[in-house]
């Protein structure tokens, strides 16, 4: 997301979207990968808030410093 767009809600938004349609897939379960306290490069790519993905449901399976997973069942 465009630095000028965010904090607008719309990586939530996206995410949510996301999920409603591997849903309607019948996709049952998914696991994400956010990194954790880690400075990023320009070129790298960033999976997201972890804030983010517990508000939407998913729950840590496995913790850790700089890159927990997280799941949700749909």
């Amino acid at each position: 997301i465009a630095r000028k767009f965010r904090k607008q809600g719309l990586a939530s938004f996206m995410l949510e979207e996301i999920l409603r349609d591997l849903e309607k897939r019948k996709v049952k379960r998914i696991e994400v990968f956010p990194k954790r306290g880690l400075k990023l490069s320009e070129d790298e790519l960033w999976t997201g808030p972890e804030e983010m993905f517990i508000k939407a449901g998913f729950r840590v399976i496995k913790d850790s410093p700089t890159q927990p997973v997280l799941a949700i069942r749909l």
